[in-house]
């Protein structure tokens, strides 16, 4: 198996573990034990848990990328309809993930970004890409006016990215995703009015 490989595999079995656990919660031999690698291997692929953390946030990015590039990025001209179908999507997930771990982004800045500022900037850098995928689809959809002219792009993505990230938090602890049906029937009325 090459380097890579056991690679993706130890950040895939951390990326379960932490999200239910937390980071701190989570220790190298627990990760290491779930993905039967051998304890020594660890430092051969990570520097340190810090390191390993970093990639981690890489490894919850791309996994939240493909979804929304999936629907915000596809050649239907409904701007709208694509922010839409984006959430619809995720929700069907989460709720197939039974309202468990939530946003691996999310929990990691909930929980490591006053603490340590690597962690901090990484995922500023990541939750910047993502709303600048939504900006994409605003500016689209104020092309075909779909959306009021009044709406500040920046600020409405910006708005969709934090609004969506606390009613992930908010369907956490109500163990329901109506927090999530909530957000998704009211950013589009937002959008539109």
């Amino acid at each position: 198996m090459s380097k890579e490989n056991r690679k993706s595999i130890i950040l895939n079995a951390a990326s379960k573990i932490v999200r239910k656990n937390g980071f701190n919660n989570t220790g190298i031999q627990e990760i290491l034990d779930a993905a039967s690698i051998p304890k020594g291997s660890f430092y051969y692929y990570f520097k340190s848990k810090e390191d390993l953390g970093l990639h981690l946030i890489e490894y919850y990015y791309e996994c939240f990328n493909s979804v929304i590039d999936e629907y915000l990025l596809n050649d239907d001209d409904n701007f709208l309809n694509k922010i839409e179908l984006c959430f619809r999507g995720m929700i069907v997930q989460i709720e197939k993930n039974h309202c468990e771990g939530g946003c691996g982004l999310g929990n990691f800045a909930q929980e490591m970004s006053d603490i340590n500022e690597n962690f901090r900037t990484k995922l500023q850098e990541c939750f910047e890409s993502i709303k600048k995928k939504f900006e994409y689809c605003l500016s689209g959809a104020l092309k075909n006016k779909e959306i009021s002219s009044d709406v500040n792009i920046n600020e409405a993505a910006s708005f969709i990215v934090n609004a969506w990230e606390g009613s992930i938090m908010h369907m956490k602890v109500v163990k329901n995703i109506e927090p999530l049906n909530i957000f998704e029937k009211n950013i589009i009325k937002f959008l539109r009015s």
